[in-house]
């Protein structure tokens, strides 16, 4: 029987949905109304409930990962294509802070894995019409789609699939060089993310720029430990991302802790 989250007084929701409707959040709040039929509540308790109890036992994210019970590379990646989960936890997140100093000179830009798109909507908002979008979510690359047009703008979209099957590093081969690609929260998530690592760093131009954000899980999953990594979500990094970047021609330019766990925020340059 699957577990409910606690439930949340209209206290909670109401500071919730004065946050989703601010500014930063572009409209993300009426624009997933519009989307999918639900009311401003409801679309609200569902991003919550992933934000407040997500992780733990009684959370929904939990109870969607148990449902599709992924243990290998293919069936992550299909977790990823089919839930929906992460197309309401996604919409608590505003543009990321660290593309705020990008510039008409650092187009074309690349988000992989940019979940609802809320950078890419950013950069159109700001005048930057050379901004590509790539991400797994089925749902999630749909509402983009949605959301773009719906704001007036034309998405440029990188869909996950190479001579007519998914593929996740083909798909990028007609795609255009880069000037700076983000990965937000993306390697973490990949069983083995080295050959989407190549592909990306072969994407980029020379003296081209990737920031990136990994936080990664600090030991393997053990199935008999409830916490908030018994859900496999983040994995271990099992090819040591800096050597790799290293070895692939990249040089580390910036890195910045931000959180209690060590995890870094780093911009790197393609030599």
């Amino acid at each position: 029987m699957a577990i409910k989250p606690p439930a949340l007084d209209e206290a909670v929701l109401t500071t919730f949905q004065k946050q989703l409707e601010g500014k930063a959040y572009r409209n993300v709040l009426d624009d997933l109304v519009a989307f999918t039929g639900f009311s401003k509540r409801e679309i609200c308790a569902r991003s919550i409930k992933k934000t407040r109890f997500g992780f733990g036992a009684k959370g929904w994210f939990n109870e969607e990962f148990a449902y599709f019970n992924p243990k290998t590379p293919a069936e992550f990646d299909w977790f990823y294509r089919a839930g929906q989960i992460y197309l309401f936890s996604n919409s608590r997140r505003s543009h990321w802070a660290e593309i705020n100093g990008l510039g008409k000179q650092d187009q074309p830009i690349l988000d992989y894995g940019a979940g609802i798109g809320q950078n890419v909507l950013e950069f159109y908002e700001r005048g930057l019409k050379d901004a590509w979008y790539f991400e797994l979510g089925a749902v999630q690359v749909e509402f983009f789609k949605f959301r773009m047009r719906r704001h007036g703008h034309e998405p440029k979209v990188i869909e996950p699939y190479c001579d007519g099957r998914f593929d996740t590093t083909g798909c990028l081969k007609n795609a255009p060089s880069f000037r700076t690609i983000i990965a937000q929260d993306v390697f973490e998530h990949v069983v083995d993310y080295l050959p989407i690592l190549k592909a990306l760093v072969g994407k980029l131009e020379s003296g081209g720029k990737m920031i990136e954000h990994s936080p990664f899980a600090r030991v393997p999953f053990n199935p008999k430990v409830r916490n908030e990594r018994s859900t496999r979500v983040h994995l271990v990094d099992a090819h040591n991302l800096k050597k790799c970047m290293v070895a692939l021609g990249m040089r580390l330019e910036k890195a910045t802790v931000v959180n209690s766990k060590g995890s870094e925020v780093r911009t790197w340059t393609k030599t």
